[in-house]
């Protein structure tokens, strides 16, 4: 099967030791995925295991997450695409889900840990309807944790 959906992290400050346990979640996907990352000033990653687990990657050197982020929007090709934290948890039918939605984009439900350690479980990210939401997203109720 033919990889539908791009899955993609961004890697600075250090955050390189994350990617063993971000490619187990990838690779415990119920549908094939293409995965890469983007190596941003500071990664910390094992370029060795990148290479060893097939990891695809691009560098850039920036700090600034948007920047990072938009440079990996830069090389999906598939129809779907997804970005995950590099240091958050994917559930192993995630990818899945996104692919087989009859929607033309989502937004997942997530636990979080919030800074006092307090589990908050089932949060949701901005629901937005229309266009205008789109332009106003700043607007966008958010399901507790920011």
């Amino acid at each position: 099967m033919e990889e539908q959906i791009t899955v993609f992290s961004i890697v600075y400050n250090n955050y390189g030791k994350f990617i063993p346990q971000w490619n187990e979640y990838m690779n415990n996907q119920t549908i094939p995925v293409k995965k890469f990352v983007v190596l941003g000033h500071g990664h910390g990653a094992d370029m060795q295991y990148l290479k060893d687990n097939n990891i695809d990657y691009i560098y850039y050197d920036s700090t600034v997450m948007g920047v990072l982020r938009n440079k990996g929007l830069e090389r999906v090709k598939t129809n779907w695409w997804f970005y995950f934290a590099i240091d958050d948890e994917l559930l192993p039918h995630a990818c899945e889900e996104i692919v087989n939605t009859d929607a033309d984009a989502i937004s997942i439900r997530f636990n979080a840990i919030d800074v006092d350690g307090k589990l908050l479980k089932d949060q949701k990210s901005p629901h937005l309807q229309s266009l205008y939401d789109v332009k106003n997203w700043q607007n966008a109720k958010w399901g507790g944790y920011t």
